[in-house]
């Protein structure tokens, strides 16, 4: 893995703010390296590293916290899934003409930072 758990952290918080669709709890955010091939009807590339975070969501809108989770490849720093209680997003994206700004399918803009 080329980012360490706490950037890979940092990239989460910011990738959940900036899509509107949040979190309850910042320190429940955990985030563990994906070691299996598929998940959720995403394959895997050959030695593609995947981060998957796992965070609760939803306390605001039912009244309780429900569980998700979100892939993040680790060598692009990108989101590739969003899976919650409502269902699975795969996110695409594209590059802006600077080549650091990502507009993804849910027209969610973050930088990528070096």
């Amino acid at each position: 893995m080329k980012n360490t758990e706490k950037q890979i952290l940092e990239l989460s918080k910011k990738i959940l703010n900036n899509s509107g669709f949040g979190y309850d709890d910042e320190n429940q955010i955990k985030c563990t390296e994906l070691n299996e091939d598929s998940f959720f009807g995403y394959s895997k590339k050959e030695n593609q590293n995947i981060w998957q975070i796992s965070f609760l969501w939803g306390e605001e809108d039912f009244g309780k916290s429900r569980g998700a989770f979100l892939y993040i490849d680790d060598d692009k720093k990108l989101p590739l899934l969003l899976v919650h209680s409502l269902g699975q997003s795969k996110i695409k994206y594209s590059l802006s003409n600077d080549g650091k700004t990502i507009v993804s399918s849910t027209n969610v803009k973050f930088t990528i930072e070096e």
